[in-house]
């Protein structure tokens, strides 16, 4: 996967929502690691796929664009066709988590456009 180890902790904290039995980073190695259901240990951080983050965004997610220095997820078009929210990610699904964690955890100061 793409996510780092920080980027998981926030989602994770915001309140993602969590596929049970599918998918943890382990933070001691932070390798990627299939996980029984019921089954956590203590140094795991859940880790969405893309599908996920596109899904958890739902209408508020209106682009994704491959850019020069990585990747724009696009919020929604203001007046004379500006871009509402541009989040940035040096891959889509770091783009996309941006744009999700900026809906729900406000407080989150994601990365400007390189």
């Amino acid at each position: 996967m793409t996510l780092s180890l920080e980027l998981c902790k926030k989602l994770e904290a915001a309140g993602f929502p969590k596929r049970e039995g599918i998918k943890c980073k382990d933070t001691v190695s932070s390798e990627n690691q299939d996980i029984n259901p019921g089954w956590k240990t203590a140094n795991d951080v859940y880790e969405p796929d893309m599908e996920e983050l596109i899904e958890a965004c739902g209408e508020n997610l209106k682009g994704l664009q491959r850019e020069e220095n990585g990747w724009e997820a696009c919020s929604d078009w203001g007046h004379d066709h500006q871009l509402e929210g541009e989040f940035y990610g040096d891959t889509p699904e770091i783009a996309v988590a941006n744009l999700w964690l900026s809906i729900n955890a406000p407080s989150h100061s994601p990365p400007q456009r390189p």
